[in-house]
């Protein structure tokens, strides 16, 4: 069932706004029709926006924002590429997880040491800075971790933050024309609006260097989330579209691989520009 769900979610997603038959998935995986409506129906109920034409078939409205492999990497530079066409950071997708960063420091637990997007469309312990923690409902925000393999002085992680931030907000401002701000260190805001934030972990140091091996840079953004939970300590807004989420990781995840983090004198005068501090934005 597993398969035959993963393999319909990826036809509907190359097909988006073209109606599938039921006969045909069937067919083409060589199960009974009965299966492709079970597995339909289960995509349903894991909130894929499924629609049924009697005659037609199964399809996904044009509209549909769906994270997948194939969309990250249609927006991803060539230079992120090797010559046999293998892409040069590791994707993961889950349909719900704990936290992306939490997923980043199992997978360095368990021997990983390239790059990877980790990506969840729901975080049900989603993270922040000082034990807070992160609204992440399914489907309207940009729950993403990326993992890289830094050789960075201890001294210098706060660089991390503040390139992620940068990348956030050019990323935004190309893919939607909005401008955002940063405060404090990585907060993300549209005026008085807070729109998401930034938490980055390291979670492997070389204590004899002093050095930075792999870093977890967190990022979360409300896209088209329309509702918070009540009582939040300040008030929260979305992006409202403009992209899609496989477009904002993507072009996130490229600026902060061609981060040049020995010569940090660009980024951080970005950072300068985009940051407002906290006299003349008061919360």
């Amino acid at each position: 069932m597993i398969k035959v769900k993963e393999q319909i979610l990826k036809e509907l997603q190359q097909n988006i706004g073209n109606p599938i038959s039921g006969q045909d998935l069937a067919h083409r995986y060589g199960v009974s029709r009965n299966a492709i409506w079970k597995a339909v129906n289960s995509l349903k109920s894991e909130g894929y926006p499924i629609l049924s034409d009697r005659k037609r078939g199964y399809y996904l409205r044009e509209s549909s924002d769906i994270v997948s492999e194939d969309s990250i990497r249609s927006d991803l530079p060539d230079d992120m590429f090797l010559a046999d066409g293998s892409c040069r950071i590791r994707i993961c997708l889950f349909r719900e997880i704990d936290s992306t960063n939490l997923e980043a420091q199992r997978m360095i637990a368990d021997g990983f040491s390239g790059a990877a997007l980790i990506i969840g469309e729901r975080q049900t312990q989603g993270r922040g800075h000082n034990g807070s923690g992160f609204y992440s409902p399914a489907s309207t925000g940009l729950y993403m971790t990326l993992l890289l393999p830094l050789n960075l002085i201890l001294t210098k992680f706060q660089l991390v933050s503040r390139a992620a931030a940068v990348a956030a907000v050019e990323a935004v401002r190309e893919l939607t024309g909005r401008s955002l701000q940063i405060r404090k260190v990585n907060d993300l805001y549209d005026g008085s609006h807070k729109i998401g934030g930034i938490l980055c972990e390291a979670t492997s140091t070389d204590l004899e260097s002093g050095k930075l091996q792999q870093v977890c840079i967190g990022i979360g953004l409300n896209l088209t989330t329309s509702i918070f939970p009540e009582n939040t300590p300040v008030p929260y807004a979305s992006i409202g579209g403009g992209c899609t989420r496989s477009q904002l990781a993507a072009n996130i995840t490229a600026r902060l691989m061609h981060t040049d983090f020995e010569h940090p004198d660009g980024f951080l005068q970005k950072y300068k520009e985009y940051h407002l501090s906290e006299e003349s934005n008061p919360e």
